[in-house]
């Protein structure tokens, strides 16, 4: 039995959607509240229909109680744990640590208590930092304290010292860290947001730069990782260096919307922050654009996968292939909601 955690996410969607193709016995782990509509429209863009979604053994759980994780558990074989919280709002630093790093803990430790074959880790390139480095970042840099992390990069860095340590007490791993994931997801959150926010018309973009990569490459190599003899090891999986301005033309151009054109200063992002926060506060929402976001949105980082590259000679899928293929399922569901 296979343990996907995180399942109706991105990652966990195709990832999913993968290991049934592969006959594999799927047990997901999600939330009470998961909203499974993509991961559903997924599943019948790929086979058709349900059918091989209803394979799927579901149980609710949260990543903090014990017992609720416990349960899934023991009944794995492998685990590829996907779930995490992701926010760059402040005001959630607290809680996403104890997600992400307490998740992660007690989910090792019952790996290792239930002699768990091996348990992939899901974790980020953030995790790493690194623009203070005036070279491609690989998996050799270290995490910088002194650095301007984000509370997630950081999240995300003391939940992999918690898998490298149940490493050294016996518990068989591998970790990759994904750049920005490009590929057809919940419109409305994580990474696809950006091909919603560009086709509802985006005049600005930031003068930093990012490694992206299509989720299906992710998947690809999580499912060498898991069953394969690769161990102990982390892999940057990043297909693409471009910058934001690069990305959101191709985007832009593709979908036949207006070009962004405008490179936004620091005072714009900051006021555009400051007016974010307002209409977020009266709508009951998380804002979408914080101090955190605005960093990232000006910081030039370059990353290289040569190491898993090389380790599985793999070509990575070119990122205006995963853009056309994004694009094309976005066009199809907003047809489709009209």
């Amino acid at each position: 039995m296979v343990l996907v955690t995180g399942a109706s996410g991105l990652i966990g969607s195709h990832l999913l959607a993968a290991l049934i193709k592969e006959g594999h016995d799927c047990l997901a782990l999600k939330l009470t509240n998961s909203d499974l509509q993509y991961i559903k429209r997924h599943f019948k863009r790929n086979f058709g229909g349900l059918e091989e979604f209803n394979k799927i053994t579901w149980h609710t759980a949260d990543l903090l109680d014990l017992e609720e994780i416990k349960e899934a558990v023991k009944q794995a074989d492998h685990i590829f744990h996907c779930a995490a919280m992701v926010s760059f709002f402040s005001n959630d630093s607290e809680k996403m640590k104890k997600v992400n790093i307490h998740g992660t803990r007690y989910l090792v430790n019952l790996a290792i208590e239930y002699n768990v074959k091996k348990f992939v880790f899901v974790s980020s390139t953030s995790s790493i930092g690194g623009q203070a480095h005036n070279h491609d970042i690989t998996e050799e840099d270290k995490w910088m304290p002194e650095e301007d992390n984000s509370n997630y990069g950081l999240s995300k860095y003391l939940a992999e010292l918690e898998v490298w340590r149940a490493s050294e007490e016996g518990l068989d791993v591998a970790i990759v860290n994904p750049s920005i994931i490009i590929g057809p997801g919940n419109w409305e959150s994580s990474s696809p947001v950006i091909f919603n926010r560009i086709y509802k018309g985006l005049n600005f973009y930031t003068p930093g730069s990012n490694a992206f990569v299509d989720v299906r490459d992710v998947v690809s190599i999580m499912l060498k990782l898991g069953f394969g003899p690769v161990k102990n090891q982390r892999f940057l999986v990043c297909g693409q260096n471009l910058s934001f301005k690069e990305l959101f033309s191709m985007v832009a151009t593709k979908m036949e919307r207006p070009v962004p054109k405008m490179a936004a200063k620091t005072w714009m992002a900051n006021l555009a922050m400051i007016v974010e926060n307002i209409g977020s506060f009266f709508a009951g929402r998380t804002p979408f654009i914080t101090r955190e976001t605005v960093a990232n949105g000006f910081r030039e980082v370059t990353y290289s996968s040569e190491k898993v590259k090389n380790e599985f000679n793999f070509e990575f899928t070119p990122i205006e292939q995963s853009v056309e293929h994004t694009i094309e399922v976005f066009m199809h569901d907003i047809q489709n909601k009209a």
